[in-house]
């Protein structure tokens, strides 16, 4: 790996960790359902006029009703959950919980796909969802009933990421990134404009909040994706792939810094034991794939598409 490619995986783990303060800001006035829609369609459009620059197609050939799925499955529902999460528990947390995607992903190979459960990979998913639980007991928030229910959205949006990146391989195949991309974003965008009718924005959003759902699809799930897709295309899928274990280190950090988040021991102890998890469901999924795959990368936080890897859990994160 160059001092270039290094800096772009930093530069990509730093703005795909910066998601999460975004969401932060803008959630309160938007409402989780206004703020997901709208970085799903920004984020379409920054795509598309990407495609169209580059002169790259947008046509997929995959059939509307699949589109549909895979953007409700990969985009819609874990940018809901996520968005609903951060109306009660902080950045820094969900920032964490969402780490643990590759440990779904994991889970979905081997039920899906026939993957071996060695003991290893079982050891790397009993680590992972014990430092998810022990990250929320531990986390400086009240442990009541909305902060259970928060983290279990943010717990469900890990999930969603890693099954999306699963039907992403399986019907995107052969499918241009950029299209990939902006036609999951722009199903997802639709898929949630008739739910604001059960969930509208909460008050107007002022400028502030505006600017962060801008930097949100642009950076994160625009810039942020082009990066990705470079790395991957230098690197490879499991080089590139190491951003997972970045973006909670900058979430947190990135928390700390603007939004004022307590980082205690707990919730460092508890992120390290997430990541001890994923370190070995990923040597684990790996081994077993011939190397070929990886973690999946932290979508919530990038909502970028996942990458073309057997074993990888979606990102179209965060």
């Amino acid at each position: 790996m160059t001092a270039r490619q290094a800096a772009a995986l930093v530069a990509l783990a730093a703005l795909w960790g910066a998601s999460f303060i975004f969401i932060d800001v803008a959630v309160p006035a938007l409402g989780a359902i206004a703020m997901a829609g709208s970085r799903a369609l920004l984020a379409a459009a920054v795509l598309a006029l990407y495609a169209v620059a580059a002169r790259q197609a947008l046509r997929t050939g995959v059939p509307l009703r699949v589109v549909a799925l895979v953007g409700a499955v990969n985009v819609a529902a874990p940018f809901a959950l996520i968005s609903a999460a951060q109306l009660t528990i902080p950045p820094s947390l969900a920032a964490i919980i969402d780490a643990s995607a590759p440990l779904f992903s994991a889970v979905f190979a081997a039920l899906w796909l026939g993957q071996r459960v060695t003991a290893t990979l079982a050891a790397g998913l009993a680590l992972g969802l014990a430092g998810v639980a022990l990250v929320v007991g531990l986390a400086p928030v009240d442990l009541d009933s909305k902060t259970l229910l928060a983290a279990a959205a943010s717990t469900g949006a890990a999930a969603c990421y890693a099954a999306g990146g699963h039907l992403h391989k399986r019907h995107f195949a052969g499918v241009s990134p950029a299209a990939a991309a902006m036609t999951q974003q722009l199903a997802a965008g639709l898929i949630l404009a008739p739910l604001l009718l059960a969930d509208p924005p909460r008050a107007t959003p002022d400028a502030g909040q505006v600017a962060a759902v801008i930097a949100l699809a642009v950076g994160a799930s625009g810039v942020g994706y082009l990066i990705y897709f470079r790395l991957i295309a230098e690197l490879g899928a499991t080089s590139a792939m190491t951003v997972t274990y970045l973006v909670p280190v900058f979430g947190v950090l990135w928390a700390a810094l603007f939004r004022g988040d307590r980082i205690t021991a707990g919730l460092l102890a508890g992120g390290a034991v997430v990541l001890a998890g994923v370190a070995l469901v990923t040597a684990a999924s790996s081994r077993g794939s011939g190397g070929s795959s990886g973690p999946a990368p932290p979508s919530p936080t990038g909502g970028a598409p996942p990458p073309p890897a057997t074993t990888a859990g979606g990102a179209a994160r965060s």
